[in-house]
């Protein structure tokens, strides 16, 4: 199961491998607005579960605070949902296709969005942990 939140919108989200509800926060408690049953939930052609899902709850919720990454993968999951963290600002990075045992996700997501970075699979790690070091310096943590 995942949770997410929004202070902003006043919306809780949780999502399990068949549902995704979203709740109203209000004065009066939690109220339900929106639920999706099935196997393809929320309109993706996708078998459960879908990193498109996860990534656009990471878009919404944290925008340019965002990272997504795509590794080799046999399928289009992840261009949508990475499409989504970039245009709200986030970082992305796309395994190399060329270099991908499996290069169907990777060049799904470069046919869907700019990524910030694409790399050959050994050079993704240090790349975000420079990225990660780069905040953490900058904010003194």
């Amino acid at each position: 199961m995942a949770f997410t939140s929004s202070q902003e919108r006043r919306t809780v989200t949780v999502r399990t491998p068949d549902i995704v509800i979203v709740f109203s926060l209000d004065d009066g408690g939690l109220r339900a607005l929106q639920r999706t049953d099935g196997p393809n939930l929320i309109g993706y052609g996708n078998p459960r579960p879908s990193i498109d899902v996860l990534f656009e709850c990471v878009a919404d919720e944290y925008g340019g605070k965002a990272i997504g990454v795509i590794l080799t993968g046999a399928n289009n999951d992840g261009a949508r949902g990475l499409a989504k963290i970039g245009s709200r600002g986030g970082v992305t990075v796309v395994e190399n296709p060329e270099t991908a045992a499996c290069h169907e996700m990777p060049r799904a997501a470069l046919a869907h969005t700019k990524a910030d970075w694409v790399l050959p699979l050994e050079e993704i790690a240090p790349c975000l942990n420079k990225m990660v070091s780069a905040v953490a310096a900058a904010y003194g943590s």
